[in-house]
Parts: structure tokens; C-alpha cells; sequence
């Protein structure tokens, strides 16, 4: 007597629009499946991206540095132990520091330098007119967004 499964053997089942290892895809028009790109962001735009990002991320890394330069500053004069200088160096790793290394360290760039730009982290001034010119919609949006906040 051979067992069988109650219920027929299925292909398996994909969410429409996601691989099996969840990640977008497209079809292509021969009706295979590639992998669904941001965008086809010339390379020029990709590397202004890239530099500017890195630019606005050491400008908030300096800024969100400043307290704990103080704070070494006052220990080394007494005015903190160890633990509380170890404790602020733990809690700045973990608060400030990693939220500024997910956001620079992100495969788009196009939010976290538009809101550089928007918030006056970069120097509007200092970004070749190209790349303000793909950013204009999301810096509107955060400008926007500063505006009613």
C-alpha cells in the first residue's frame, strides 16, 4: 500500500513580483526573470552620489563627535570616571554612530544626500547643478518637510 500526500505535489508558490529569496524582480519581454534595478542612473550621477554622501556623512559624524571630544576632555581633567566615559562611548556607538552608518552605507544614496542638501549639511552651493537637478524631487520633499515641522 503506497502513501500518498493528500494534496497533489504544487509548484512552489512565489508573492508575485518577489523572487524566492524576496527580493523584486521583472519580467523581461522573453518572459524570463531578472533581477529589478533602482534605476539606470547614469555612472557620472552614481559617483557625485557617492562622494557627496561621503561628505555629508563626515559632516554629521563631526558634528555628532563634538560632544564626545568634550566629554573626553572632562575626563581627562577628572571631571568624569571611566565608567561614565565608557558609558557615553557605548551609548554614542550604538545611538548616533550606527544611525549614521546605515544611512550613508545604504546601496541608494538619493535620500540621504537630498536631505543633506535639504537640511544644509552639504552646501547647496558646492553640488554640480546635474546632480541637484536628479535630487530636486526628494530635496522639495524634505524641504517640505523641515517647513511643517
Amino acid at each position: 500500500m503506497s502513501m500518498q500526500a493528500d494534496t497533489p505535489n504544487k509548484p512552489f508558490h512565489l508573492t508575485p513580483g518577489l523572487a524566492p529569496c524576496g527580493r523584486s524582480v521583472r519580467r523581461r519581454w522573453n518572459g524570463g526573470v531578472e533581477r529589478q534595478r533602482m534605476t539606470d542612473t547614469p555612472k557620472r550621477l552614481k559617483r557625485l552620489l557617492r562622494e557627496h554622501a561621503g561628505e555629508a556623512h563626515e559632516e554629521e559624524l563631526r558634528r555628532a563627535l563634538v560632544p564626545v571630544a568634550e566629554a573626553f576632555k572632562r575626563w581627562e581633567h577628572g571631571g568624569l570616571d571611566s565608567g561614565e566615559m565608557s558609558d557615553l562611548i557605548h551609548r554614542f556607538h550604538q545611538g548616533p554612530a550606527r544611525e549614521l552608518f546605515l544611512r550613508y552605507n545604504a546601496s541608494n544614496l538619493v535620500a540621504p544626500v537630498a536631505h543633506a542638501i535639504a537640511v544644509g549639511i552639504v552646501d547647496r552651493t558646492a553640488v554640480p547643478g546635474e546632480l541637484l537637478e536628479h535630487l530636486t524631487g526628494m530635496i522639495e520633499f524634505y524641504e517640505k518637510e523641515l517647513a511643517t515641522s
